[in-house]
């Protein structure tokens, strides 16, 4: 556990972790196609921005993802919070993968923004194979040639 990578850790740490995702970066991601595993409840995908990064022991950062448009929790996720989930927090599903415009992850969903992550902790987690692809970047990475 920790602060997120973008509160004041060594500074910006966002360009040492990944190559094409940055903060703002807009990003579509895919529900998995397992019946048990549709927490886009039909829609298929969902679309939000990157909004942090969650340090992980030995391991590529989480990301965390901050929705356009909040998705509605499962009864499983409900009591914790709102009955909708605006933030998602995606982690790498193989071991040596980094973060790519596309990319498997698993994905844990939130009410609200975590302000830390607990790793041993299950009780947000919706898909283990759902895939990502970044669909635009931010102007400060465009404009870095």
């Amino acid at each position: 556990m920790g602060p997120r990578l973008d509160e004041g850790v060594d500074g910006n740490l966002n360009e040492s972790y990944s190559r094409t995702m940055d903060l703002g970066d807009r990003i579509r991601v895919f529900g998995s196609t397992r019946p048990e595993a549709d927490w886009t409840w039909g829609l298929g995908h969902v679309v939000g921005l990157v909004a942090g990064w969650y340090p992980r022991p030995g391991r590529m950062p989480a990301c965390l993802v901050k929705l356009v448009e909040a998705v509605p929790l499962s009864e499983r996720e409900a009591h914790i919070g709102p009955p909708t989930g605006q933030y998602l927090v995606l982690r790498l599903r193989y071991k040596d993968a980094e973060w790519e415009s596309e990319g498997v992850a698993h994905v844990e969903i939130f009410a609200v923004e975590p302000e830390e992550m607990d790793w041993d902790n299950r009780d947000h987690w919706v898909d283990g194979r759902a895939s990502y692809e970044l669909l635009s970047t931010t102007e400060r990475r465009e404009g870095k040639g």
